[in-house]
């Protein structure tokens, strides 16, 4: 069995400011949660974002690089189709210059000079042009293909420069937006942690609060059971001093009644032998004895009584009369021991109700008068 005196950790009180608790942490470290994932959402958005934009400025930097190079492959494509139509032209007017049945042989032939050593020296000199224009086509297109080239190069170079500086400025959004999101989110949890903490702080205190209150109700359970067994402990003593009086009460009572009655036997007895006693002048004296007093006594108590006891109550005139024959006997009633026994008597009756002060104070009255 429990003690009724300790603190009952099951009370729905805890239970209720626990439940609370945990209702309100879970809503916190959800909202939180939330919070982080819509941060690392928008952040990784962000990134996402950069990238894009690196990447489709790549893309168009490379096409325009493509682009480029493209139309010099085509400039370089034209020199060497150029080179050709040179060298199928100069070789095509050798052809005509050295043919020997061509207009030039016709020309040296009328003039005399077919075999001459002119008409020799005029071959080698349009082989020598031939020659020359070859040569030269030659180098040219050297010359141009290489300029395209080095051309093509500069493109690739000053490509891949570009793309490297978008490449770098997209790391560096990237990374400068990483950095926003770490921020943010460590900012976020701190936050988290600190309204945890203070939702656990205000719980913790609430929850001693109600400690507190049933520690209160236990120690006024503990005085109101320590006042209730004291009282219970007086009520049984009370009870039993009662039950004391009650028997004391009814023993006197009997002594009352043993008395009384033999007080009415005395004065019956005494009022019997005053009307058979002839009382004469010669012996009037003589004949003055006890029984005369006790008669003139008791006489005189019962006229007092019937007039004087119309305001007492029964209880109060039952207990005058009984006090009255003890107190008006003359063997005993100047005594101590009956004197004592009356107070004692009259002490007891306003004790236990059966008469008021009033009525007490009438009888001693009465009594004494």
């Amino acid at each position: 069995m429990a003690d009724k005196y300790s603190v009952n950790y099951d009370d729905e009180r805890f239970q209720a400011v626990e439940n609370e608790k945990t209702e309100k942490l879970t809503q916190t470290e959800n909202m939180y949660n939330n919070m982080l994932a819509n941060s690392d959402k928008y952040y990784q958005d962000q990134i996402n974002a950069s990238k894009e934009w690196s990447n489709t400025q790549q893309e168009l930097q490379q096409e325009k690089t493509d682009f480029a190079i493209e139309q010099i492959n085509q400039q370089k494509e034209q020199a060497q189709k150029d080179y050709i139509k040179e060298q199928k032209g100069a070789y095509s007017d050798w052809q005509k210059q050295s043919n020997k049945y061509g207009a030039n042989a016709e020309a040296l032939a009328s003039s005399g000079l077919s075999n001459s050593g002119y008409a020799q020296s005029s071959q080698v000199s349009m082989w020598n042009t031939y020659q020359n224009r070859k040569m030269t086509a030659t180098e040219n297109l050297n010359k141009a293909i290489l300029n395209y080239d080095n051309n093509i190069k500069e493109a690739q170079l000053a490509n891949n420069s570009t793309l490297a500086e978008l490449a770098y400025t997209a790391l560096q959004n990237e990374l400068e937006l990483a950095l926003q999101g770490f921020q943010a989110k460590n900012q976020l949890l701190l936050q988290k942690e600190a309204q945890l903490q203070s939702i656990n702080d205000n719980y913790y205190n609430r929850y001693q609060n109600v400690l507190a209150q049933i520690n209160a109700e236990i120690e006024r359970q503990r005085e109101y059971d320590m006042w209730y067994e004291e009282f219970k402990q007086r009520q049984a003593e009370y009870e039993a001093s009662n039950r004391q009086w009650q028997q004391e009460f009814a023993l006197r009572e009997q002594q009352y009644a043993i008395e009384n009655a033999r007080a009415e036997r005395e004065i019956q007895a005494a009022l019997a032998n005053e009307a058979n006693l002839t009382v004469n002048t010669g012996n009037a004296s003589k004949n003055t004895n006890i029984p005369g007093v006790a008669t003139a006594a008791v006489s005189g108590t019962v006229n007092a009584l019937s007039s004087n006891n119309s305001s007492l109550s029964n209880s109060a005139q039952n207990l005058l009369r009984s006090l009255s024959i003890l107190s008006n006997n003359p063997l005993t009633g100047n005594s101590s021991k009956t004197r004592t026994m009356i107070s004692n008597q009259i002490s007891d009756a306003i004790a236990n109700g059966y008469i008021t002060e009033s009525e007490a104070r009438k009888i001693v009255n009465q009594l004494n008068s």
